[in-house]
C-alpha cells in the first residue's frame, strides 16, 4: 500500500474548501498530523521548513516569539530565521518533539527551540542551529533555571513552567 505524501500546495486548497474546519492540522514530512488539544491562537501558525522539506513540512508550534514586534506576515509565514524562540509543549509527544520536530526546526533555521516535556518533567533546550543540526542540546530539570538567548535576563525556573507535580500515594 502506497502512502499519499501531502504538499504545503495540497494542504492549503483542502483548506481554502473548509475540508479541514476546526481542526488543528500541522504539514510534516507529507504526513497530515492533528495536534492534541484545542484550537489556539499563536503567534505564529506555522513555520515553512527549509530546503528539502520546504514542499512536504509546515510544522505549527505552540508559541512561537518573533524578531520583529509588528511583523509583515500578513501574506506569508515567517521563516525560522524570523523567529527569536519556538517551543512545543510535550504532554504525550515529547519524542515526536524531541526528533522529528527539532530536525525540521534546525534545517528551517529557527535559532533556539524548547521541548516542555510534562511528563519527563524538564525542558530540552536546542541552541545553535547551523547547516540543519543543532549545536547545543541541554536537559534542564526542576531546581534549573532557564532563559531565551535573546532575553538572557529574564529567567524562570523550570518548575514553574510545568503542571503541578503528581502527588505520590
Amino acid at each position: 500500500m502506497l502512502r499519499k505524501r501531502f504538499t504545503r500546495t495540497e494542504l492549503r486548497r483542502l483548506e481554502d474548501i473548509s475540508l479541514f474546519v476546526n481542526q488543528r492540522l500541522e504539514l510534516i514530512e507529507g504526513d497530515l498530523l492533528e495536534k492534541n488539544g484545542p484550537k489556539t491562537r499563536p503567534s505564529v501558525d506555522r513555520i515553512p521548513a527549509a530546503g528539502d522539506d520546504q514542499a512536504y513540512s509546515e510544522p505549527e508550534p505552540d508559541l512561537a516569539v518573533l524578531q520583529a514586534p509588528d511583523p509583515p506576515y500578513a501574506n506569508r509565514h515567517p521563516r525560522g530565521d524570523e523567529l527569536r524562540l519556538v517551543v512545543e509543549v510535550a504532554d504525550t509527544s515529547a519524542a515526536f518533539d524531541r526528533n522529528i520536530k527539532a530536525a525540521l526546526y534546525a534545517r528551517a533555521g529557527v535559532p533556539e527551540y524548547w521541548v516542555v516535556d510534562f511528563q519527563g518533567r524538564a525542558i530540552f533546550v536546542y541552541r545553535g542551529s547551523r547547516d540543519g543540526v543543532w549545536h547545543s542540546v541541554v536537559r534542564l530539570a526542576e531546581p534549573d533555571t532557564l532563559s531565551p538567548d535573546s532575553q538572557p535576563d529574564s529567567t524562570a525556573q523550570v518548575s514553574s513552567l510545568l503542571p503541578p507535580a503528581p502527588k505520590s500515594n
